[in-house]
């Protein structure tokens, strides 16, 4: 494991270039092997040199596909009612 990192919003190309340098390179032995999904930060060439100067592999998981995902029917149900009642922060939700 490594470090864990949390933040109100999404992701964007510097943090999660933030979190390879500071959480996941001081881990990263050689020969690991690191699987990503296709979010686009995660391409970032910055992102793949550094995780190939640790002499570790890189693998994306292929394109995702919401009808092979069982739990995405749950989750469609979830957020159709978040929406229904207005609910877009933590604060809302409570």
């Amino acid at each position: 494991m490594g470090l864990v990192l949390t933040f109100e919003g999404a992701t964007n190309s510097e943090r999660f270039e933030t979190y390879v340098l500071e959480g996941l390179l001081p881990i990263l032995k050689p020969h690991a092997v690191v699987v990503m999904d296709n979010l686009s930060v995660h391409h970032r060439p910055t992102v793949e040199q550094l995780i190939r100067s640790r002499k570790a592999r890189l693998l994306f998981l292929p394109s995702y596909s919401p009808e092979l995902n069982p739990i995405e029917s749950c989750w469609l149900k979830v957020k159709t009612r978040m929406r229904a009642l207005g609910a877009r922060t933590h604060v809302t939700l409570r």
